[in-house]
């Protein structure tokens, strides 16, 4: 048990059997200054020629001996206090030494952190473009996945409207400028037909409804109506009609859908006419 300062004199006893020795009691304490404690700290910033990336194993190897030596030089420097304390007696110097030793220990291995952080950060900026290099990739990957997609779709959408345009017949666009109505009178079928009169395309009109045609064909590519049966000069039901390919094909609209048959195949139902030439225009590009 420590000695708390104060100390029982008794002086019949041999103070050689308890202590090993005579005692000088009027010697004062040595006093341990924070300059005498030589840890070596300077050692601890000093590069290491093993770097991290090089030697990852080595290195921590030598950071675990350069902490026990620091553990073991701070206990050998306590016991060596504590010794003077039990020959001589507890006094206000031992105990000033013993914190000024442990301020000493702490600051030493912060020091030791900071360094290995240090040097951690100096091995990391030597090779930037290792991280350049790995950010990169991640981005590109992250490109790769949300964004490739989406071009390669606006491609292909940008070649399916290229290939819609350059075969849409002025029977097709004349399809479309009279489905998109319910009803249309005489005069507004006509004013329609009129735009593509250079187009040799010209409107009949018989008992049932009209015929739409090519003046060079009456029968191959068509737009047929019906006639109102109260007021001959309004036409409704609208159907486009290709007799030229392999399969002949109708376009027309169906309830509340526009569908388009192929062979007498319905080729599914759109909100559109517009829509509904396109797909059986695109249903040509994949028989090619």
């Amino acid at each position: 048990m420590e000695s708390s300062g104060a100390v029982d004199y008794n002086p019949d006893a041999d103070a050689s059997v308890n202590s090993g020795g005579p005692v000088e009691n009027e010697k004062p304490v040595d006093k341990i200054a924070a300059e005498d404690v030589h840890f070596h700290a300077s050692d601890i910033s000093r590069p290491d020629n093993n770097e991290f990336f090089d030697n990852p194993k080595e290195q921590k190897r030598r950071e675990k001996e350069e902490q026990k030596r620091i553990k073991l030089e701070a206990k050998r420097m306590l016991k060596e206090s504590k010794a003077k304390n039990k020959a001589g007696g507890a006094s206000a110097s031992v105990a000033e030494s013993e914190k000024q030793l442990k301020k000493e220990q702490s600051r030493i291995e912060g020091e030791h952190r900071q360094a290995k952080f240090g040097a951690f950060l100096s091995r990391i900026a030597k090779r930037w473009y290792i991280f350049v290099a790995a950010i990169a990739v991640i981005a590109l990957t992250v490109c790769g996945i949300i964004f490739v997609p989406k071009i390669i779709e606006g491609m292909a959408k940008a070649a399916d409207d290229d290939y819609v345009e350059k075969n849409m017949t002025p029977m097709l666009r004349i399809y479309k400028e009279v489905a998109v109505n319910t009803t249309l009178k005489k005069e507004e079928i006509e004013k329609i037909v009129a735009k593509y009169s250079g187009d040799g395309i010209s409107v009949d009109y018989d008992k049932f409804g009209g015929t739409i045609h090519r003046n060079d064909d009456f029968w191959m590519e068509t737009v047929k109506m019906s006639v109102n049966a109260y007021d001959s000069s309004i036409y409704y039901g609208f159907t486009y009609t290709n007799r030229s390919l392999e399969k002949t094909v109708l376009i027309m609209k169906r309830d509340d859908k526009y569908i388009y048959q192929k062979g007498g195949v319905d080729g599914g139902g759109y909100d559109s006419a517009e829509e509904a030439t396109k797909a059986f225009i695109l249903s040509n590009k994949e028989g090619e």
